[in-house]
């Protein structure tokens, strides 16, 4: 696999890096990866998620948007909601100005769910698959994008998760597109609080259903 390291000009004129990365033998899918706020590309769900996609040919786009860092320090969190979505178009529009693909998965996580619903609603997304890790429920933003979401879709959340509201977890929930995961207390970071091996029981878990889900909705590459 080849990967290349690239950014664009994004929200107020602040770099955005992303990474693209290429099989040596053609691939029809695209895996675009939004993480959140602090939990990156490299983190173990995404990490081990890139694997599966890795494994069956599929071709990634990571974006790598920095809103840790100084730059976005006087940014209010409406800026950042304003930035990741204004961010997470201009990097896809910008690599998929050169190339297309026949099937797309986009895999978000807490933040990078408001860059979701930015985006997956273009033509182009209309068959894509999507995996929800922690969504931000408490959003009406994306509360509404799941609700009413025609994408096939596989979704993750723990009852210790500062988002996991019932009424509105109910109400995603009635959308039979998407298969839902609650796991009990675990919390926004896909873990236990105090309970390494528990947390290591859940990722396996997850890794797993993940690696069933690609398998059973990936068309099959030419």
């Amino acid at each position: 696999m080849k990967g290349i390291t690239n950014s664009i000009t994004g929200f107020k004129g602040l770099e955005v890096p992303y990474r693209f990365i290429k099989h040596e033998k053609t691939s029809n899918q695209l895996a675009i990866f939004l993480p959140g706020e602090g939990y990156t590309n490299s983190r173990p769900l995404f990490h081990f998620t890139e694997d599966v996609f890795k494994n069956h040919n599929t071709d990634i786009l990571e974006i790598d948007y920095q809103y840790k860092e100084k730059a976005y320090d006087d940014f209010s969190m409406e800026e950042i909601c304003e930035a990741v979505q204004y961010d997470v178009k201009k990097v896809i529009e910008s690599v998929l100005s050169e190339i297309s693909y026949d099937q797309y998965y986009f895999v978000a996580k807490s933040l990078g769910t408001i860059g979701l619903n930015s985006i997956m609603n273009k033509p182009e997304f209309e068959n894509a698959k999507i995996i929800w890790l922690t969504p931000l429920l408490v959003r009406d933003e994306v509360l509404e994008a799941m609700v009413q979401s025609q994408h096939i879709s596989l979704s993750f959340m723990g009852t210790n998760d500062r988002n996991y509201v019932v009424p509105r977890y109910e109400r995603m929930i009635q959308n039979p597109n998407i298969l839902s995961s609650l796991i009990p207390q675990i919390n926004h970071g896909m873990q236990y609080e105090a309970d390494t091996l528990g947390s290591i029981d859940v990722l396996k878990k997850v890794i797993g259903d993940i690696e069933y889900f690609v398998k059973s909705t990936m068309i099959e590459n030419k």
